[in-house]
């Protein structure tokens, strides 16, 4: 249903892989909010925007998305798992999306930003992420286990 509805809605032609997760077509929400914020003349009209998209997983959902919504995206997009990357290689291949759509792998003992700590030269102007999936209760504390960096956000202010 979800591979009929992407090329109904968007045009998009897609192979999603029958051990991973499966997007759902509600997705849209968030690709729509990004677009909400930026045309609220924050970006000149005529720009480029270009978004980080972490943990894009097999299906890689947003950045093909994004890209029929709207011209002027252009993700650069990252995941840990080989497989998921090869699926995401092959459907941005097939629906002719390699000049806007940038696949990174990313290393899962570095940082969430790593594979974007060496491109200097390229700046971002929007990042989203998928929320971390999970197919079982053991998933979640497999990969609770595995995370071993110190958050990212602030934890105390100073008055």
């Amino acid at each position: 249903v979800t591979c009929a509805l992407l090329h109904y809605d968007f045009g998009l032609t897609v192979d999603l892989p029958k051990d991973r997760l499966c997007p759902t077509n509600h997705r849209l929400d968030y690709v729509l909010w990004i677009e909400d914020i930026s045309t609220q003349r924050i970006f000149p009209l005529s720009t480029q925007i270009r978004l980080r998209s972490y943990w894009t997983v097999a299906s890689a959902i947003y950045p093909p998305m994004g890209c029929r919504v709207s011209p002027r995206r252009a993700f650069y997009a990252t995941d840990i798992d080989a497989q998921s990357l090869a699926h995401v290689r092959a459907n941005i291949a097939h629906n002719d999306l390699q000049s806007r759509i940038t696949l990174v792998a990313a290393d899962s003992k570095g940082s969430i930003f790593g594979p974007f700590e060496s491109k200097h030269d390229t700046t971002f102007d929007l990042m989203m992420c998928n929320p971390p999936f999970s197919s079982s209760d053991e998933d979640i504390a497999q990969s609770a286990a595995a995370k071993k960096l110190a958050s990212n956000a602030v934890s105390k202010l100073k008055a």
